[in-house]
């Protein structure tokens, strides 16, 4: 018949004895390795004209980067339109507040002494939520700034469709949002 391997494991020869320090030296190396990769001085922004170009025309010098960077640019773009968005909609509400003030105001002049307590503190909580609104939206536009800021150095290619396809979603979302409520 056919002559079987034989398969001799001695582990009574094996030491496993662990240099506690070769180990400490390896791991922070590996992290100096990962903090010099993230300060990349390569790490560049392309202007969206410039990435769609190569990617266009030069697609196979760029070996799919340049598809990523005009991916990240469009998405530069989108996230830029959405916080001038909410930036206007922080001015809005700071004109809607002060106008608020002003029709509060006159309407006290002009009733004298009979302002109703009810009128004070409706006045009072659309104020309060006039604010809220309004710092929200700042908040929320310069946040989108940033991020428009810095997904123009991205170059990882399935982050930059994975924010593409959130952006997609959260578009469609609004849309049937507003086409839902003004079916009503």
């Amino acid at each position: 018949m056919g002559r079987g391997r034989t398969v001799n494991n001695h582990i009574e020869n094996v030491s496993m004895e662990i240099d506690y320090d070769k180990l400490a030296k390896a791991i922070v190396k590996a992290q100096e390795m990962v903090k010099g990769a993230d300060n990349d001085p390569q790490r560049e922004k392309v202007g969206f004209w410039k990435a769609l170009k190569v990617a266009v025309v030069d697609s196979r010098k760029s070996k799919g980067q340049m598809t990523a960077m005009t991916f990240a640019s469009f998405a530069q773009v989108i996230l830029t339109v959405f916080s001038c968005i909410f930036a206007m909609m922080t001015l809005f509400g700071v004109f809607g507040f002060l106008s608020y003030l002003y029709d509060i105001v006159t309407a006290a002049l002009n009733n004298g002494n009979s302002v109703n307590v009810i009128d004070i503190v409706v006045a009072i909580f659309a104020v309060i939520l006039f604010l809220i609104i309004t710092m929200l939206c700042a908040v929320f536009g310069l946040a989108l700034f940033g991020a428009a800021n810095e997904i123009a150095y991205e170059k990882d290619r399935n982050y930059v469709v994975a924010i593409l396809s959130a952006m997609t979603s959260f578009s469609a979302m609004a849309i049937s949002l507003v086409a839902l409520l003004s079916s009503r």
